[in-house]
């Protein structure tokens, strides 16, 4: 007999429905902390390329950002697009980097599909508005572009509001 508590897992050479169950319960566990661990490597690994990009476009020496921009950028696309396809939990911060990347890769419908995506996540994201409007002005839907652009200076306007009641 093999016993957990008062759980008998094992008994006469044979597993019992209960020992059947705690493996099944523990082969789950152990399938849902590998999928972690790879969401989790292809995020840091996406994270590290993406601030490559963005640092190396901050950066002074140009000559070494653009010589290493292409693979950087396809390091992150490649990575953060990984953690997104496969992920369980989507978060606005993995929309924002997705977006950025296909903008820069001219692949301006799947930006568009994760801007649209983190401004539900995130309807008070000024910046995420701003930069959807100019997408839409690049994709010419003008009047979706105004429609982000005006729910912005809403959220600006109602922000200001909040400011100057808390202050008073």
């Amino acid at each position: 007999y093999v016993h957990l508590n008062k759980l008998v897992l094992k008994s006469s050479n044979k597993i019992t429905s209960k020992g059947h169950s705690l493996l099944l319960l523990l082969a789950g566990v152990v399938l849902i902390s590998i999928h972690s661990g790879f969401i989790q490597y292809h995020q840091i690994m996406g994270n590290a390329s993406y601030n490559k990009v963005v640092v190396g476009n901050q950066t002074e020496n140009s000559e070494l950002a653009s010589n290493d921009y292409p693979k950087n950028i396809q390091m992150a696309n490649e990575h953060l697009t990984k953690a997104f396809k496969y992920g369980l939990y989507t978060p606005a911060s993995l929309n924002r980097q997705l977006a950025s990347v296909y903008i820069s890769q001219n692949r301006l419908n799947d930006a568009r599909l994760h801007f649209t995506e983190l401004i539900n996540q995130l309807p008070d994201d000024m910046e995420a508005r701003y930069r959807y409007s100019k997408l839409l002005i690049r994709a010419g839907d003008h009047k979706g572009a105004m429609e982000q652009l005006e729910a912005a200076a809403l959220i600006n306007q109602r922000t200001k509001k909040e400011k100057t009641i808390k202050s008073q």
